[in-house]
């Protein structure tokens, strides 16, 4: 599953039982819907970049994204 969070945010400030209360929190319902606890695998925190442009050729595209890796590098 995934959950958009603060890229800043490090993944060990993400306890079990604090993922599990953010889930909670957004997807249980009034109606009584409750999402299921179970084993966490794997947590990770993964910078993601989204935007809309028309009439953008493949060649611009790759060079706007390896400027941005390139500013916002892996932790």
């Amino acid at each position: 599953m995934y959950v958009q969070w603060d890229p800043k945010d490090r993944v060990d400030a993400w306890s079990g039982d604090r993922i599990w209360a953010k889930l909670h929190s957004r997807f249980d319902t009034a109606g009584g819907w409750q999402i299921t606890e179970d084993k966490i695998y794997q947590k990770n925190i993964v910078a993601t970049f989204s935007g809309v442009e028309a009439r953008r050729d493949l060649r611009q595209t790759r060079t706007m994204i390896q400027r941005q890796l390139a500013t916002h590098p892996r932790r």
